[in-house]
């Protein structure tokens, strides 16, 4: 098995990760917005999702990043083996 099979496993696998992540940032619907005078407290439910959200879409982002160097890296060392 060439290194070039291994980098396409490696991409596949980081592809489904990003899936994933974006799923499960996008299942949950958010909490209603509370209104407050002039401040939100950092336990506001809404906030607190909108965190968590912001944090798997890092995770989700960071994994296709790394899916596509993969794929990227794996088609150049066919294209020169190709030669």
């Amino acid at each position: 098995m060439s290194s070039s099979f291994w980098l396409r496993i490696a991409a596949a696998l980081f592809a489904f990760a990003a899936a994933g992540f974006w799923f499960a940032s996008a299942w949950d619907e958010l909490p209603p917005i509370v209104p407050y005078l002039g401040f939100t407290p950092p336990d506001d439910p809404f906030t607190l999702a909108l965190a968590y959200s912001v944090s798997i879409n890092r995770y989700a982002a960071i994994a296709a990043g790394i899916a596509a160097v993969l794929v990227g890296v794996g088609e150049i060392t066919t294209a020169r083996r190709s030669r």
